[in-house]
Formats: C-alpha cells, structure tokens, sequence
C-alpha cells in the first residue's frame, strides 16, 4: 500500500471512530433521561447490543 493509500485509509479510520464516539455519547444521554433502548438505536444508529451495554454501563457508574 502506498504512502498516500495508507493515509487516506488512516484518515478515514479516524473519523468513523470520532463517529462512533459522538453517536455513543448521545446514546448515553438519551439513556440518562430515560429514553428507552430501543428508541435510543434508532436515534444513534448503534445496536441495540451496544445501547445495552452502554444502559449497564451508566447503571454501574450511577451506583458507585
């Protein structure tokens, strides 16, 4: 792959990655005003696996 490729590639690892975590942290705000799951991947775009792991995740985080 060429220097250029590789780049290019890089670049746009990043940036679906910058997605991702935009789309998890309003996943996880909807969460805290109660939306519910299935209305919050509809919203983000993210699995209802991920929502929910995300939902785990704050309840955790709320306890401690």
């Amino acid at each position: 792959m060429t220097y250029l490729r590789q780049r290019a590639y890089d670049l746009e690892e990043g940036r679906e990655q910058g997605r991702n975590e935009k789309a998890e942290e309003a996943a996880k705000n909807a969460l805290a005003l109660e939306i519910p799951a299935d209305k919050v991947t509809k919203i983000t775009g993210l699995s209802l696996e991920k929502v929910l792991e995300l939902q785990e995740h704050i309840k955790v985080t709320a306890q401690a």
